[in-house]
């Protein structure tokens, strides 16, 4: 049975927020304990930028972080405390590519994924920075293919909201038959654990282009993750990336201080279960 949507009064989305903040703080800190680089990312970044805070509609906080210390995190977090990195190592139901510091007793089931088995609770999105082929010669293809295939295989099917209108490209619907033919036998789950195990073997050699996140379409110069700012954010002093504006005309074009209609102010979230 499908659960429908439920609309979080203001109470709630505070109460949504506060556990984020807490997740935060205990993200920044562990990073500060163990020397490691991340940065806000997204729309976390641009709500720093250009409300000192959450963006008004927004109802999630993205970080991200160099390979390299995003494998020391999932590796030394103390998963025993009342807060655990949730990804597919830790969880096999988990088949997202990016981990999430997530807060124990707490729920947050999504309406688009609330039909697999994996129990999901409040969180903070950690993306990897990928390190990424540079020349696109037949190897770079062969990258893209065998992770494009994988992930496909990994990622359940999504359930559409309604009123919801999802357009695919030609090419995600090809990828999706292919995927089909070569793995139709495979579970997602270890087609979870390829994608992962390809992904940190092929992409922390450095080279000068990345990925934040399988975000494959958006590779961008290294040099924009080089070097560390510092931004506010609901009262915090992060780290951002140096190159913050450069950042934000990648992901969201040169008018990304100009807010968006306001039809289209609306949190990307649909919750059918919450507990804070």
């Amino acid at each position: 049975m499908i659960k429908p949507i439920v609309d979080l009064d203001n109470n709630q989305r505070k109460k949504l927020k506060q556990v984020q903040l807490e997740l935060l703080d205990v993200f920044v800190t562990f990073c500060k304990e163990h020397n490691l680089t991340y940065y806000l990312f997204g729309g976390t970044l641009l709500g720093a930028i250009r409300h000192h805070g959450y963006i008004p509609w927004d109802d999630d906080i993205d970080v991200c972080m160099p390979i390299g210390d995003y494998l020391k995190l999932i590796k030394d977090f103390d998963n025993s405390s009342k807060y655990y990195i949730d990804n597919r190592e830790s969880n096999r139901f988990y088949f997202h590519h990016y981990s999430k510091l997530t807060k124990r007793d707490t729920v947050y089931i999504e309406y688009s994924i609330q039909k697999t088995k994996w129990r999901q609770g409040i969180f903070l999105d950690i993306f990897p920075i990928y390190y990424v082929p540079e020349n696109k010669n037949f190897s770079y293809y062969l990258f893209y293919f065998k992770l494009y295939i994988l992930n496909r295989r990994a990622t359940p099917k999504f359930l559409i909201p309604p009123g919801a209108v999802v357009k695919k490209k030609r090419t995600s619907k090809i990828a999706d038959v292919i995927s089909w033919i070569l793995l139709w036998w495979c579970p997602r789950s270890l087609a979870a654990k390829w994608r992962d195990s390809f992904l940190h073997k092929h992409t922390i050699k450095k080279t000068s282009v990345v990925s934040v996140g399988l975000n494959l379409g958006r590779r961008r110069p290294v040099k924009l993750f080089e070097g560390r700012s510092s931004v506010q954010f609901e009262g915090r002093l992060l780290d951002a990336p140096k190159l913050a504006e450069e950042n934000l005309i990648a992901c969201f074009g040169i008018d990304y201080m100009t807010p968006p209609k306001k039809e289209n102010q609306i949190p990307h979230h649909y919750v059918v279960e919450f507990k804070a």
